[in-house]
């Protein structure tokens, strides 16, 4: 009798765990419904829409990850994109990108509480050994209401690859050469490849920008020292 209770017992708390399991999977879900059905009027369903050559063309860049064709939902967008700078750091040569998106009727819900016009998601600096290289970078909002982006830095004798997702929810990650990003604790991220083979980040604390805010705040980082000790420190390329 003992053992058939036992029994019992064991198998109540596995059905709670596996109905608490289903409980989070939907609210998940549920929340995803929700963004969506708020913006029904702008989110609707049109079917295929792709466009070959210009994933032919994009693609010879050699972004990360392939940028595909693929059916999108009906949405209109007032542009996002990326912007860069070559700076010189402690006589050192640093190539920047930052990603922004724009606000608009999409996402009116996400930047309004922000008081901007525009959203800078990260800024990333590269240390490079050689500024003739190419630097290729994309943003997309094929995946409204998320937004992806992701590029290349190149040096002689290393590659840099990164990927910034800002998810609905309006958190924002970043992952560089397999190495993860929480934005949450800084929208800036230094990126010293070294002779070694290594890589080394530096993560700032920022506050949040606006695209038109860029390039006078990249050069107020040029003659801050923690970014210069870290881009002059022994062992980065040179």
């Amino acid at each position: 009798m003992k053992v058939g209770l036992k029994v019992f017992l064991l198998l109540v708390i596995a059905l709670q765990q596996l109905s608490c399991k289903s409980s989070r999977a939907a609210i998940v879900s549920n929340l995803e419904d929700h963004y969506q059905a708020k913006n029904k009027d702008i989110y609707k369903n049109t079917g295929p829409s792709s466009d070959l050559e210009y994933e032919k063309e994009i693609n010879e860049s050699g972004f990360p990850i392939y940028v595909g064709s693929f059916p999108v939902a009906e949405y209109n967008t007032p542009g996002n994109g990326t912007m860069g700078f070559p700076l010189k750091i402690g006589e050192r040569d640093v190539v920047s990108r930052s990603v922004f998106i724009r606000r608009g009727e999409q996402n009116e819900s996400l930047l309004k509480p922000l008081n901007k016009n525009s959203e800078v998601l990260i800024n990333l600096l590269c240390l490079t050994d050689d500024v003739s290289l190419p630097n290729p970078s994309i943003v997309t909002s094929r995946n409204h209401p998320n937004y992806l982006a992701e590029g290349t830095f190149n040096s002689r004798n290393y590659k840099t690859d990164w990927v910034v997702i800002r998810a609905y929810d309006g958190k924002s990650y970043a992952i560089i050469n397999m190495k993860f990003f929480n934005l949450k604790y800084g929208r800036t991220i230094l990126v010293a490849p070294q002779q070694s083979g290594e890589i080394h980040f530096k993560q700032l604390q920022d506050e949040l920008l606006e695209e038109t805010e860029v390039e006078l705040y990249l050069d107020q980082l040029t003659r801050n020292i923690e970014v210069i000790d870290f881009f002059v420190k022994e062992g980065n390329i040179r």
